[in-house]
């Protein structure tokens, strides 16, 4: 799927790139996978996979804002942020 596609679907919409967006929406990620490394000490992987999970979710989407770029839809949010980062 082609970035294109998701815009026709209206899963994601193009925007005004915003650095100082991006730069709010990685921080946010680190402070997720930040967590996530303390909670491995614990030994516990389900403690860790949602931190992880929302980390790489977030800093996905702190890409496409910086490209001018928004994900719209909740239902395929994940598809439509993680996706078109790679």
């Amino acid at each position: 799927m082609i970035l294109k596609n998701f815009i026709d679907s209206q899963e994601i919409e193009k925007i005004q790139p915003s650095a100082g967006e991006a730069r709010k929406r990685l921080d946010k990620a680190g402070k997720f996978f930040s967590f996530a490394k303390k909670a491995k000490n614990f030994g516990d992987a389900e403690m860790v996979y949602a931190p992880v999970y929302d980390a790489v979710r977030i800093a996905c989407e702190s890409l496409l804002l910086l490209n001018g770029f928004r994900a719209k839809k909740s239902g395929g949010r994940y598809h439509s942020l993680v996706w078109p980062a790679n």
